[in-house]
């Protein structure tokens, strides 16, 4: 009879844990419109909990935007800008290694410029020297100075040099961030991780909104 489709069991948690909610029915008897019911409920709750996951993350990097922004706004110069926020992002993004480069657009180099304070030991493996020049015809770069942001997930993968000398450092996901002002490419920013494919694409906005 349909009266053994209830009651049915509901198990929720707290809110405050914003831990999942769902629903199950209890044995016996013909369910399954109960159970499509169920189905359709619980597939919801997924979708919003996404949704919350996302605005969440959205939300921490707005907040490390402003954080940054306000440890850099009393400062004037370039250097101490990027200690800034090299540093910020090694510990609250975070990143295994950060550096920044400064381009010239005659020459067509970069040159490394500022590191992390985390990322000095790394950078020894990686095989370029602070103040030293990184030849962007011979790393795939040309189309990040040319405002365009470039996420290798695995820099093993990539057959050119310097993700290559990331790899070789047991950095294996990295992303190249062209610094710009007023629509102009001035510099790149350059964060990696040990982990493979370990940048998500809200880390990669942030990054650029970061540089921009």
């Amino acid at each position: 009879p349909r009266s053994t489709l209830f009651p049915y069991t509901t198990l929720f948690r707290s809110v405050s844990e914003r831990e999942d909610y769902s629903v199950r029915a209890s044995p016996g008897g013909d369910y399954d419109e109960l159970n499509t019911l169920t189905e359709s409920f619980n597939h919801m709750l997924t979708i919003i909990g996404r949704s919350e996951g996302k605005l969440l993350a959205q939300l921490s990097r707005l907040k490390l935007l402003h954080e940054i922004t306000r440890a850099t706004g009393d400062r004037q110069d370039l250097q101490s800008i990027f200690l800034v926020v090299l540093n910020t992002l090694e510990k609250s993004l975070p990143i295994d290694f950060g550096c920044i480069c400064l381009y010239n657009a005659e020459a067509e180099t970069l040159t490394v410029v500022c590191l992390g304070s985390q990322s000095r030991e790394l950078f020894a493996t990686v095989g370029v020297k602070e103040q030293g020049v990184v030849p962007i015809d011979e790393n795939g770069l040309s189309c990040c100075v040319k405002g365009a942001l470039i996420y290798e997930p695995d820099t093993r993968d990539v057959q050119v040099a310097f993700p290559q000398r990331l790899a070789a450092a047991g950095l294996n996901a990295a992303v190249f961030a062209p610094l710009s002002a007023e629509s102009k490419v001035f510099g790149l920013l350059i964060a990696a991780r040990r982990e493979a494919q370990s940048f998500t694409s809200p880390d990669c906005e942030f990054l650029k909104q970061l540089c921009e």
